[in-house]
């Protein structure tokens, strides 16, 4: 099966900034300032761009299956997942009577406070992925624990790098945070992809 164009540009922009960022590996590990900063930059580029990645999978996944049932009607996994997961509160409101009981207003409904979630995600730790992936209907044991424990070590990485003043941060080695994405992130957003791209 063939990747989302969406994946294949995560990929083409990873290589891009591993390319323009990342200075070649020394085995006595010493590395410049300017280096270290470069790659600093990598990582918070790099789960940016893994970041933006997931939401717009999502939020794509949701708006197709979305106006398919709205033409259709045709049944939907995604649609009954969302629901069961976003269920929005419309007795204590000022909804109509018709409103509260057209279905097609509810899903409607339903999606938009979906939409808010994904545009309210900040990060890519564990907390983050199962927020934005259960309620679409991919289901937890189809997710790689290991690889949620990989983004939340990543995550955290990025978070010590954004808030910590740089003379406390440690020396970073650059083939190891390549290793990293290319051997342990990738392929399972990889496969991550493959998953919605079959999702209904």
């Amino acid at each position: 099966m063939k990747n989302s164009n969406r994946f294949i540009q995560l990929k083409s922009r990873i290589d891009s900034l591993k390319d323009n960022l990342l200075p070649r590996t020394r085995i006595d590990g010493n590395y410049s300032e300017i280096e270290q900063d470069l790659i600093r930059g990598f990582i918070l580029l790099v789960h940016a761009e893994i970041e933006n990645f997931i939401e717009d999978r999502v939020e794509e996944k949701i708006d197709a299956v979305h106006n398919l049932w709205k033409t259709s009607r045709k049944k939907s996994h995604v649609i009954s997942s969302m629901n069961s997961f976003c269920n929005f509160d419309l007795e204590n409101s000022r909804h109509s009577k018709s409103d509260k009981e057209n279905i097609e207003y509810r899903i409607n409904l339903n999606v938009l406070q979906f939409k808010r979630i994904i545009f309210a995600n900040h990060g890519i730790k564990r907390e983050n992925i199962l927020n934005l992936l259960l309620p679409i209907g991919i289901e937890i044991n189809e997710i790689d624990d290991s690889w949620l424990n990989t983004m939340d070590n990543f995550g955290s990485d990025r978070g010590k790098i954004a808030h910590k003043k740089h003379s406390i941060q440690n020396i970073i080695d650059p083939e190891s945070i390549k290793n990293e994405i290319y051997n342990n992130i990738l392929p399972e957003l990889k496969l991550l992809d493959f998953k919605l791209i079959k999702l209904s």
